[in-house]
């Protein structure tokens, strides 16, 4: 057999001088030397069995496998519309003929519908295996195209003619037979893989390619390519690339996490384990042999994140996996976790292994992303795995928003990838419960397909009902081909541990710890929406008369937690004046820098190690303030929520040791119940911001407490189950049902099908192309970042005129933006996105020019996606088809409808 030409290219980009290629050959051998390493270091002992399985073959067999489909993922770069349109490169001489149609072929594509045939002339069958091996490669770009029958693959350029004949058809050949000699000559698997594992084999191709790719700090190709002018000799290439392979995958951090030895629950974090805790420790050794399902139930601040770290590392050594991935459902929580994630790891792993904090605005984060010399060097990654959907290939471990992994459940470009990173861990969902019907419907498929993928997983919450629990637990059963259980009923507080391969539940008893039990005083008022303090039955009017110990020379703290942005904003125009500089205002629509400062401040005074300052202090807060601090308050004052969000909000109420001021003499949660229908018109319908059903209950379970006590956590679950029990009866309960059926079948077709009914990797895919961007993991949710501005005279964009030096981190107090930004100017670019206000995406107009950022911002990764908020006129605001917005230094986005 003829060996390849090496004028044939492979890349190009980012090589100099411009015009340098370096030969494709070379470049499949590279990704084939690193796909091995990858299967060496990086793949677990489970990740490695499930493909081998899935393949019918041995480990080694499985790993040359792998090489092949790595080294063959570029074939289709060896055609003339690549050569000769792409690349640019001159006539390659006689039999390289220009195609016909000079159309662009998808180089991926072009390699997915020649490979299988090529194999045929290895000795292969044009068989299943042969075609997802085409698939395999043709899918190293994000998306799996549906492949044609065998039949039709038989000879390629009768499907396109745009491959090429004569000897761009013999160089696919040579390259065929040359990466299949290199490696060792596999002989095919013993059938085609399941549909998962050959998507775990797909992403590491697509690793394999990136770090083989010039683009990369560490200059793979301009290395490889001196060394291939000094020696043009393909057998001795590749064993420089398979000497190279491991230090460049360990120079990213793709190399197994080394944890100690587990020691006791008390010397793993140095305090006596309560009751749960203590339970988890002693009796989940024996019962996890293998990948499983463990849930645990129990009150908010009763450390039910040191129970899953514990719990995460007991089952990842029983199942062959590696890391901690905890998922959050905001992107404060996770900030907050990646802080006691990388703690826990750097405590347990040497050398340190590296922790990611994966959300859409995680570069802003100082604490993971400082500004120099950190890169690589203990818990933190490299640059290269601080890129968006990497950072989820963290070997220690990754605190990241639930929407992270729920996009692996989504046909979204890289699904694999993100399927890859969730497989090699212990997954954490934490509050398990906070999900609508339409975001739990994505976490059951998101459930199945890491049961289907053998990878224990941990579910958390402190409100969980026993419907939610037992159909997240039948998802990842299911997932794992294994019967459905009956009701789970899962104890309060508590766990259950179900073993993925017998399907069997372990379920233990109510394990109260006594000193974290607590009688809470629930007092409610019946009140009218009126902002205005004259209303006596008004919420405003209610409000004064509650917070009245803290007016004049009075002390103590009070959180006040509404249930939109607009009553926050009202509430806090309310009391301001009367409480000086003791108030705070925290909800989502305010700017990055704002929410933070907050946040640092409310730790400083009111967390766990605070230092309370005298005088009085009130927090006015949206739902932000149910999961995301850790912070203890006097009193909590609440509109009216369902009893689960209620008491989540109540956490927040004598959460620390502290002394109290002498009017709270008992913890208390106070409810302003809405006069009048519910929900009430202005926090919105169908279904506003909470079911009408479910407040109508949670109302009426609080006048029947006894004596208006709330005893935690012994009444708990009985509450929740009565609130969200179905009550078709009821028009607000039909009202309920009928809407979370139709998020569930929203939800459903939108995510990938369960792992039974794949069939194809193009079943993970979408023919329109949806990504990232445009896949919804939350109906509703914001889902813009915008960037307030005010236009000058001149053009120019300027931040707020109010803010300051001290305020924006703008030079000398300068509030002008550069219209031109150096891609490398970390700070500039973090400083703009801290002005950023998450915002729908509806309310921008896209089609509206002067929402657009300046062009040179695209090629600038957190800046491409902005939108613009121009504030023009007077007042300065922007005037959009859906209403009228404007930043207010103090109260964030206020935002007035459209006149009707």
């Amino acid at each position: 057999m003829d060996l390849p030409d090496p004028r044939i290219a492979g890349k190009q980009r980012g090589l100099l001088p411009p015009g340098t290629t370096y030969p494709l050959g070379c470049h499949l051998a590279d990704t084939a030397a690193i796909a091995g390493s990858l299967w060496d270091a990086f793949l677990t002992p489970a990740q490695r069995r499930l493909i081998a399985d899935s393949w019918a073959v041995d480990a080694e067999h499985a790993r040359t496998l792998l090489m092949l489909a790595a080294g063959l993922h570029d074939l289709g770069k060896s055609t003339p519309c690549c050569q000769y349109g792409q690349l640019q490169l001159p006539s390659l001489g006689e039999g390289f003929a220009h195609a016909a149609d000079r159309e662009p072929l998808p180089h991926a594509y072009a390699s997915g519908i020649t490979v299988p045939q090529l194999l045929t002339r290895l000795g292969w069958e044009l068989d299943d295996a042969a075609v997802q091996l085409g698939q395999i490669v043709a899918g190293h770009h994000g998306n799996f195209p549906a492949m044609p029958p065998a039949f039709e693959l038989e000879d390629p350029h009768d499907l396109d003619t745009r491959l090429g004949t004569g000897r761009w058809d013999t160089e696919r050949t040579a390259l065929t037979h040359l990466i299949h000699s290199l490696i060792g000559h596999p002989s095919p698997p013993h059938r085609a893989a399941d549909v998962l594992p050959a998507a775990l084999v797909a992403a590491v191709v697509v690793l394999a390619d990136r770090l083989a790719s010039p683009t990369r700090a560490g200059q793979w190709v301009s290395a490889r390519l001196a060394e291939w002018r000094q020696d043009p000799h393909w057998q001795r290439h590749y064993q420089r690339a398979v000497s190279q392979a491991p230090n460049t995958v360990a120079a990213e951090g793709l190399t197994p996490a080394h944890w100690a030895p587990l020691r006791t629950f008390t010397d793993t974090f140095h305090v006596t384990p309560r009751p749960l805790q203590h339970d988890v420790a002693q009796r989940l050794p024996a019962l996890a042999q293998g990948p499983g399902l463990l849930l645990i139930a129990d009150m908010t601040g009763n450390g039910k994140t040191e129970t899953a770290f514990y719990a995460g590392r007991l089952m990842a050594e029983a199942a062959g996996s590696s890391g901690l991935a905890v998922l959050l459902p905001t992107r404060a929580t996770a900030e907050a976790m990646y802080l006691r994630l990388r703690d826990f790891v750097r405590d347990q792993t040497t050398p340190a292994a590296p922790v990611t904090l994966v959300h859409g605005t995680a570069w802003l984060n100082t604490d993971y992303n400082p500004d120099h010399g950190t890169e690589g060097h203990g818990t933190y990654p490299t640059e290269w795995m601080r890129q968006r959907l990497l950072g989820l290939l963290a070997t220690g471990g990754m605190a990241a928003t639930w929407d992270q992994a729920a996009l692996a459940a989504l046909p979204t470009a890289h699904n694999a990838v993100r399927l890859l990173g969730l497989s090699n861990k212990t997954v954490i969902i934490d509050e398990a419960h906070s999900y609508d019907a339409y975001g739990q419907t994505i976490t059951r498929a998101l459930l199945a397909l890491l049961g289907a993928l053998r990878v224990p997983v941990i579910l958390m919450s402190a409100t969980l009902t026993t419907a939610t629990a037992t159909t997240l637990a039948n998802a990842y059963l299911t997932g794992a081909g294994r019967p459905e259980t009956n009701q789970l009923e899962l104890p309060y507080p508590g766990w259950a541990y179900i073993d993925a391969t017998t399907g069997r539940p372990h379920v233990s008893k109510a394990l109260v710890n006594h000193e974290r039990e607590r009688s809470l005083l629930v007092t409610h008022q019946r009140v009218r929406y009126a902002h205005d303090p004259t209303v006596p039955t008004g919420r405003a009017a209610q409000l004064l008369a509650q917070l009245r110990p803290l007016t004049g020379h009075g002390d103590g703290t009070v959180m006040i937690v509404c249930n939109t942005v607009d009553d926050a904003q009202r509430t806090h125009r309310l009391l301001a004046p009367r409480l000086a500089t003791g108030i705070g205002l925290l909800h989502a629509r305010m700017p990055r820098w704002q929410r933070d400062h907050t946040t640092q401040l409310l730790q400083h005074q009111l967390g766990r190690h605070g230092h309370r300052q005298p005088g009085p202090f009130v927090l006015i807060a949206t739902q932000i303030a149910e999961q995301s601090l850790d912070v203890d308050f006097d009193l909590v004052i609440s509109d009216l929520a369902p009893i689960d969000y209620l008491i989540q909000r109540a956490g927040r109420c004598w959460r620390h040791h502290r002394p109290r001021p002498p009017w709270a003499s008992s913890p208390r949660l106070h409810v302003l119940v809405p006069a009048g229908p519910l929900p009430p018109p202005h926090w919105g319908t169908k279904p506003g911001v909470y079911y009408g059903h479910l407040l109508q209950q949670t109302a009426a379970v609080l006048s029947r407490l006894s004596e208006g006590r709330l005893h935690e956590p012994g009444d708990v679950q009985h509450l929740i189950e009565t609130v969200y029990a179905n009550d078709s009866a009821s028009g607000a309960g039909q009202d309920r049902i009928t809407d979370e059926q139709l998020r569930t079948q929203l939800a459903g077709l939108a995510t990938v099908p369960h792992p039974v009914d794949l069939q194809t990797l193009h079943d993970l895919s979408n023919a329109a192309g949806l990504n990232t961007r445009t896949a919804a993991t939350r109906l509703g949710a914001d889902g813009s970042l915008a960037l307030p501005v005010w236009p000058d005279g001149d053009g120019r964009l300027r931040l707020h005129p109010a803010l300051g030096a001290n305020m924006c981190g703008c030079p000398d107090g300068d509030t002008l933006i550069p219209a031109t930004i150096n891609r490398g100017d970390r700070d500039m670019v973090r400083r703009i996105l801290a002005h950023t206000v998450p915002l729908p995406t509806r309310t921008l107009d896209p089609t509206d020019p002067t929402t657009r950022p300046p062009d040179t911002w695209q090629d600038i990764g957190p800046l491409a996606d902005l939108r613009l908020l121009p504030h023009t006129g007077t007042p300065a605001s922007y005037r959009g088809q859906n209403g009228t917005l404007s930043l207010d230094p103090t109260l964030g986005i206020k935002r007035r409808q459209p006149a009707s």
